[in-house]
């Protein structure tokens, strides 16, 4: 945004959604307006890939090989070594992420570091530390199991990956970085407990919903009636509070932005906090369901009420699910009917 330390003129992205799956959403799209060249790769058009100035078509999983090194969920299954076979043939001009990648190296001039632009033979790289290849896997399409017990007792002879080898509870690394090198609690950036969030009463948090994959498949009908709206949960009193009944459009808002879902009870929260769904923006045109506007106040995306101003100093992350809000119903105009009421007394 301000070209610090240097201006990035130019992206390749390839899939992620920065509008809709990262702090800030407005910022982002203020950014990716600002490249003078902009190319994403993903399997549906996404409100970040609407920027862009070239759109490449990425074929699904079920399109094309893939090296599957280990299932989780038991050591039998972190055995298993296959080379998934295509499903069906690859649509259209769709391609790999791979395919775009060494392609794109192999014209730069890297075509060196990347196999030649063969994903085979790069493929049987990674393998042949288990000393397979892919005709081996080729010909036993349901996979190789290999032997492998997991070493839990490593560290007795290899320590942990730690600078003195032991279980830090003091850090030396923190230390040496200039930060503190023991944990401690550090009231959030947004808090109700700071003055100056006095108008936003509400703790906001955010967590998954079960039938997406973030701001994925909302498009697929068998998982969209499951889920079929974005919805907030809210503590039952904290919505009588606002005149609020279960299954109304609420307006949320914080000093970021505003996003709009339905509201759903759940006594089993503090009434101070209220947690939202993220990854809303995808229409369902087989259920009759329109897209929602990413970058508007009548759509429904969380990550437009984050703000990315305040960030951890040691890993960089933003405070995603330790926000600050307020909530007021929807009346039938849609407009916002907020209800004034006694924070202080609450």
């Amino acid at each position: 945004m301000d070209g610090e330390p240097y201006r990035i003129r130019g992206l390749f992205g390839f899939g992620r959604n920065f509008v809709v799956n990262h702090a800030d959403g407005d910022g982002a799209a203020r950014a990716l307006a600002k490249l003078e060249f902009h190319v994403h790769s993903d399997v549906v058009m996404t409100p970040t890939a609407a920027f862009a100035d070239i759109f490449l078509p990425v074929n699904t999983p079920w399109e094309r090989e893939a090296l599957r090194v280990g299932f989780e969920g038991s050591q039998a299954a972190e055995n298993l070594i296959q080379l998934r076979q295509a499903a069906v043939s690859s649509a259209g001009e769709s391609r790999s992420d791979a395919h775009l990648v060494f392609e794109l190296a192999t014209r730069l001039g890297f075509g060196n570091l990347f196999w030649n632009g063969d994903i085979n033979a790069g493929l049987n790289a990674i393998l042949a530390p288990l000393k397979l290849s892919l005709d081996d896997l080729r010909a036993q399409p349901g996979g190789i199991s290999l032997n492998g017990e997991p070493d839990y007792y490593r560290y007795r002879h290899e320590g942990f990956k730690t600078q003195t080898g032991k279980i830090e509870i003091f850090s030396e690394v923190f230390r040496d970085a200039g930060e503190n090198p023991l944990p401690r609690f550090i009231e959030p950036a947004r808090s109700p407990y700071r003055k100056e969030e006095s108008e936003f009463p509400l703790v906001l948090t955010s967590a998954k919903v079960v039938h997406y994959c973030h701001g994925q498949h909302r498009h697929v009908p068998s998982l969209r009636r499951r889920s079929p709206e974005p919805e907030v949960s809210m503590h039952p009193q904290t919505a009588g509070e606002r005149r609020i009944s279960e299954g109304d459009w609420v307006d949320i808002h914080t000093r970021t932005g505003k996003a709009r879902m339905r509201a759903k009870f759940d006594a089993s929260l503090d009434p101070r906090v209220v947690s939202g769904q993220y990854g809303w923006w995808q229409g369902n045109e087989e259920l009759g369901l329109q897209d929602f506007d990413a970058l508007a106040d009548t759509g429904a995306n969380y990550n437009r009420l984050i703000s990315d101003d305040d960030a951890d100093p040691i890993s960089g992350s933003i405070g995603l699910r330790s926000s600050v809000c307020q909530i007021s119903p929807i009346d039938d105009a849609g407009r916002d009917a907020s209800v004034s009421f006694d924070v202080a007394s609450k």
